[in-house]
């Protein structure tokens, strides 16, 4: 599964590097890219790939041990973001204004799945996954529009047939 993950994020990163010209032509050393969701799976390889090829990343983590984790790697930066909490969100954003570094990218990778059908979920659990998988994505991309368009950025979300 691990390969899979990899081969997975090798081809979305070659296909943004490679068939987009003002990527293609990028600096990746001074480029800021968040990652939502990225403490495992997909968002945790997707970050580790960006960072050994020169991006400088904010990875999106809840966990104190994910973020411990995460700060460990070169090239990341962890934060903690929960996309259900705004405050969160808004101090993500607050944080990189104040750094001053600009974000070039967003990758809205944060996610939940249900663990049955909708005759067997329960209306709670379904209004949480509907929170983090779609209302999570408007959240996180309305914060962080201003600072994607001020850098001429790019803005991706992956999501998940087992999702919503």
């Amino acid at each position: 599964m691990t390969r899979v993950i990899q081969i997975f994020c090798l081809v979305i990163l070659s296909s943004v590097i490679f068939t987009v010209p003002p990527v293609a032509n990028a600096d990746t050393h001074k480029k800021h890219v968040l990652v939502t969701g990225a403490s495992t799976g997909i968002g945790r390889n997707l970050a580790e790939t960006l960072a050994r090829n020169g991006y400088r990343v904010y990875a999106g983590a809840r966990k104190d041990q994910d973020i411990k984790a995460l700060n460990a790697i070169k090239n990341i930066t962890a934060v903690r973001l929960d996309v259900t909490r705004r405050d969160e969100i808004d101090a993500v954003v607050a944080m990189i204004r104040k750094k001053g570094t600009g974000l070039y990218g967003l990758v809205n990778n944060a996610g939940i799945g249900g663990r049955g059908s909708v005759v067997d979920t329960p209306i709670e659990d379904q209004t949480l996954i509907y929170d983090v998988n779609v209302e999570g994505v408007y959240r996180v991309t309305q914060a962080f529009a201003p600072l994607i368009i001020e850098s001429k950025g790019r803005i991706a979300t992956t999501g998940s047939i087992a999702g919503t």
